[in-house]
């Protein structure tokens, strides 16, 4: 290749890099947000916020929610100077990631969305890494309609006490159709037919027993 081309080449690359400043190439920081999407009222409701870079200095961002839904509980790293908007403030050392741990508990119904705004984020040299946002929706449902299946559980108490108040009167029929003292009468009696054969059978063997010892007494004289 001749010089001449060399110093051509060369040219070009150096005014592609004049052209493009190295600030089309600057890292750029990232957000993201994760929550509990369904609760109910009365139910914690915990979201979690995580920046991330390859270093991070200053954190400066803002969690926005609806303060008619949701009550502010606890957080960390965090402060809630105003209903409605939290704020994540830190100052790092060069750390790749930054996680905000926030609680609240849901006081009213309805579907919204938790937004993370960021207003500033640097890296460790205080270079600019953007301005990232995220957000997740969220609903809250009322806790009174689970309550509707109580209902059919008390309901069938009805039919099961009618049948109780009428058994004693089918139970009553039998007793009035003569059967038990048919069994009673059987019962005394048996004892009586039982006597009147044994004693039957005993007066029999006794005149046996005479009939044959007369019988033995006549031969005997004979």
């Amino acid at each position: 290749m001749k010089p001449r081309n060399v110093k051509m080449i060369l040219i070009a690359f150096l005014c592609a890099v004049w052209l493009f400043p190295a600030t089309s190439f600057a890292e750029t920081g990232a957000v993201i947000i994760a929550a509990d999407t369904s609760v109910e009222v009365g139910d914690t409701v915990s979201v979690t916020v995580k920046y991330t870079a390859t270093s991070l200095g200053t954190i400066d961002g803002i969690l926005l929610y609806n303060p008619d839904m949701l009550k502010f509980v606890s957080g960390s790293a965090v402060s809630n100077p105003s209903a409605g908007t939290i704020k994540m403030n830190s100052t790092l050392k060069g750390e790749k990631s930054q996680i905000y741990t926030i609680r609240f508990v849901a006081v009213g119904t309805g579907s919204n969305y938790f937004v993370v705004n960021t207003l500033q984020l640097k890296d460790a040299d205080n270079n600019d890494l953007g301005k990232p946002g995220a957000s997740v929706k969220y609903i809250i449902s009322d806790t009174a309609t689970p309550q509707t299946p109580e209902d059919p559980v008390v309901a069938p108490e009805d039919p099961i006490e009618e049948p109780s108040t009428e058994t004693p009167t089918t139970i009553e029929d039998p007793s009035t159709d003569g059967d038990e003292p048919l069994t009673e009468d059987t019962n005394e009696k048996a004892p009586y037919t039982l006597w009147v054969l044994a004693g039957a059978i005993a007066a029999t063997t006794i005149l046996i027993v005479i009939s044959l010892l007369i019988v033995n007494r006549k031969k005997k004289l004979v």
